[in-house]
């Protein structure tokens, strides 16, 4: 006999469940079930991962949500009864866009505690939906608990018209005291109405033995103490873990109608999505970059190639006065790297997306924001140094195209651009009235997770231990890390003998073990946009997070992560505020307040009271110089080049500090060390690194170099590098290693590569990200040589500034013979 659920819980209804979705997938797979819903309280935040994971498991995933339903409009928030629940499962696609409509509109229209829909909502949205009446926390369930049989009846029916021949009647088999008694009331509701019936067993947690830790997580949402001894002693009210088919035989054996019904909905049920994403970019409210709305979707292809050419144009006559007289060679690498890069955009249909993100950078700018050089891949991208979007020059740093878009993985590009502190929410407000307001924009999920000393607490206080045993516990914890509780119990020899001496110790890791990483509540990324031309509601399940900033124009926010807010066809645009940038930005004004005036894309690149400034190793408010650790390091060094800025915002802490990579590139930089060969035909390629392996780019390089990869097939590659999953790496590295061998490297040598990739790929940066950085710092040590008051002065208005870093400050700029002025107060 084999059955299906139709009714279950996750750990993504937020401390009202503790099964993690690939447990879930895994566990109907291996008791040879054909398919499995998951119908999570109220919200849809794992049911994209859920789909997935169903599918690699080979187990058909059945899409649903079990929702609060208002007594009456969702819209009032009179406290009246607590909302019943009724689980909606979807047929086809526009079951499952009716599912994101009522999940979307139910927390922005009728949240109050919970998010509610109500009888309005379900006839607009009931087409693709099959509905059942839900359990314990079901409205049907309850009402016949309370002996309200009429009013049972009349819900039934009332709901049975809203979805005709798609609603049944839920038996349940948890063991709650009565609920035989309910199941046979339920039966001959069924008769009477003509209604069919359908046997579920909800599930909250995995395991039987799961219970007492399902227990201990309702408490922390409660604020409640649990009492252990009792919960061992008494059976608890109900059994709500993931029954097996042998149980539900046992208990529903005589039933054949209703178990059938169970294999008849999952038939019903078949949502298949598109494989193929079309990125729908977002129409503006008003004209954008020369474009008027009607033209911006129309015309985009053509402005976009006007735009970057002419935009290519400006660049070289400014940075390459006479290139064509001069060099055409070098004119004709960026003439070639530009219609590739266009050619790429085109052919993954992104034009408007560039045009979109050009549009808000120059609004920035014109607002005189200062932005950041290039941070993340694009800045590898001569199509957004010639629109505007970045500072970086990808031929001068040799930054390959294919790490920020490759056509070969179907990618679509990200973006982020950094701006000031201050002028970031600025920023995201103007993108949202642009581009349709909150029901067009909306922005990324945040999730809270159980984990860290948080967690420990909240299991003791649960377990009423003293606190200042619990703050004994939580300081054996490192702080500067952020380790998981399962690795500091296996290392930390300390906690392990805390735990063996004290039993109720041992229970409180044992619990908050198992609880680690469940979710338990939802926010937003402020400054990461989802936007699109349509509803946003037709493609994805909302919320509002009331928690975010108050003059954050909207609140709503998707309730899927960035990977599948891209597999259904968003897009999404980053900001990103940078305290360095706004101090910059500060020295700038106070500059030109005092009638200096200078422009950071003007600094030039061997500037002499820069070195200076660096060989005297006054690294005070310079970002990443000014670690005392990373400081006293690089003082030794007779000269500090960009490349070793770069290096440096490759290899800050927290990394450097674990890994030691900092201080073998800072021995070889002095000569201390002598650089390694890893082969002679690589050498080339971490030769500015001194046989370091520093960048995404370099293992690409080496990756094509070594296995004759094409530059995008070696982009792919070192992605799975980066994951680390062992199925994967272990077929990577045959392929690798069969190819590199055919390219004429000994076996061996071939492999040693390989190690050197792994290892190398997943503590790696963009080096367009660390160039960015690099120059940052560069700037900022220019200003700081050149402007010393104005310098001075705003690093001790800057509220970021802790006293220890103003007195390191204050006695660097004494010891350079600084006078200091007091800022005069103001009247």
């Amino acid at each position: 006999m084999s059955f299906i659920h139709l009714h279950v819980r996750s750990a993504y209804s937020f401390l009202r469940g503790t099964i993690q979705i690939r447990e879930l997938a895994a566990r109907a797979r291996a008791l040879n079930m054909p398919a499995v819903a998951l119908t999570d309280l109220g919200q849809m935040f794992g049911i994209w991962k859920f789909y997935r994971e169903a599918v690699k498991a080979g187990v058909k995933p059945i899409l649903g949500v079990e929702a609060f339903v208002a007594s009456g409009d969702r819209r009032d928030h009179a406290p009246d009864e607590e909302p019943g629940t009724l689980v909606l499962l979807a047929k086809d696609l526009t079951g499952y866009r009716n599912l994101t409509r009522l999940t979307a509109r139910a927390n922005m229209e009728g949240f109050f505690h919970q998010p509610r829909v109500d009888r309005e909502l379900l006839k607009e949205h009931s087409e693709g939906l099959i509905a059942l009446s839900s359990g314990s926390s079901g409205w049907l369930y309850s009402l016949l608990a309370r002996d309200r049989y009429e009013n049972a009846l009349e819900w039934a029916a009332r709901h049975a018209r809203i979805f005709p021949g798609r609603f049944y009647l839920e038996l349940q088999g948890n063991g709650l005291p009565d609920q035989n008694k309910i199941n046979e009331i339920l039966s001959s509701l069924g008769k009477v109405l003509g209604l069919p019936l359908v046997v579920c067993a909800e599930a909250r947690y995995l395991n039987r033995e799961d219970h007492s830790t399902y227990e201990v997580l309702q408490r922390i949402r409660e604020r409640r103490l649990f009492d252990y001894e009792k919960s061992q002693e008494q059976p608890q009210a109900g059994e709500f873990h993931f029954k097996g088919p042998t149980e539900m035989k046992l208990e529903f054996g005589g039933d054949g109608e209703a178990v059938g019904n169970v294999f008849h909905i999952s038939e019903l049920c078949n949502v298949d999505f598109p494989e193929k994403r079309i990125f729908a970019v977002p129409r503006p409210d008003i004209g954008a970059r020369g474009l008027s709305p009607e033209d911006f979707q129309s015309k985009a292809d053509d402005h976009f190639l006007k735009l970057c050419r002419e935009g290519l144009d400006a660049y070289l006559k400014d940075t390459y006065p006479d290139l064509e007289k001069r060099d055409p060679d070098l004119l004709a690498i960026y003439q070639t790297r530009l219609r590739k890069e266009t050619s790429d955009i085109l052919e993954t249909g992104a034009s408007l997306y560039f045009l979109v993100v050009a549009d808000y950078a120059a609004h920035a700018k014109s607002q005189g924001v200062l932005t950041g050089p290039g941070r993340g891949p694009a800045g590898a991208s001569l199509a957004c140094l010639a629109l505007g979007i970045t500072e970086l020059d990808p031929i001068r740093y040799g930054l390959p195209f294919e790490l920020f878009l490759n056509t070969l993985a179907r990618d679509y590009p990200s973006i982020d651009l950094e701006v000031p502190t201050e002028n970031a929410l600025e920023l995201v407000n103007y993108i949202t009235d642009t581009y349709g307001g909150s029901h067009f924009v909306a922005h990324g999920l945040k999730l809270e997770l159980l984990n860290g000393r948080a967690l420990l607490r909240e299991v003791g206080q649960v377990f009423g231990v003293p606190l200042p045993l619990l703050d004994e516990l939580c300081g054996m914890l490192p702080t500067h890390s952020r380790i998981s509780l399962k690795t500091a119990v296996d290392e930390i020899s300390l906690i392990k003998t805390f735990a063996a001496s004290i039993p109720v110790i041992k229970k409180i890791i044992d619990y908050a073990l198992f609880l680690e990483n469940l979710p338990r509540a939802a926010g937003s990324r402020p400054y990461s946009l989802v936007a699109s031309p349509r509803l946003l509601r037709d493609s994805v399940p909302l919320f509002l997070d009331y928690n975010s900033y108050s003059d954050m124009r909207s609140r709503a926010t998707v309730q899927y992560g960035e990977d599948a807010v891209e597999e259904n066809g968003l897009l999404r645009f980053d900001i990103v505020p940078q305290r360095s940038l706004s101090f910059l930005a500060s020295v700038l004004k106070l500059a030109a307040r005092n009638g200096k005036s200078v422009s950071l894309k003007d600094i030039p690149a061997d500037d002499p009271k820069t070195a200076e400034l660096f060989a005297g190793g006054n690294f005070a408010g310079i970002p990443y110089l000014e670690n005392p650790w990373v400081g006293n390091l690089v003082r030794g060094l007779q000269e500090v080049t960009f490349n070793d800025l770069v290096a440096l915002a490759a290899l800050h802490p927290p990394l450097s500090r674990s890994s030691g990579l900092l201080e073998e590139y800072l021995r070889l930089r002095k000569g201390i060390l002598e650089p390694s060969s890893l082969h002679p035909a690589l050498d080339p390629i971490l030769s500015d690194t001194m046989g370091l392996i520093l960048f995404n780019e370099q293992i690409v390089e080496m990756a094509e170099k070594t296995a004759r990869l094409k530059t995008s097939e070696a982009e792919i590659m070192s992605r799975g590098l980066s994951l680390g999953d062992p199925d994967e790496l272990s077929q990577i590295q045959a392929s690798f290693s069969a190819r590199a061998v055919n390219n004429g490297f000994d076996p061996e040598d071939a492999n040693n590569v390989f190690i050197k990739l792994r290892v190398a790929a997943p503590v790696t940066l963009p080096k367009p990200h660390a160039v960015s950085l690099a120059l940052t710092t560069y700037r900022a040590a220019y200003l700081k040589a050149h402007f010393p008051t104005e310098y001075m002065d705003a690093f001790l208005r800057s509220g970021e500034v802790n006293r220890e870093k103003q007195e390191s400050a204050l006695k660097e700029w004494r010891q350079t013979h600084l006078r200091l002025v007091p800022a005069a107060k103001k009247p």
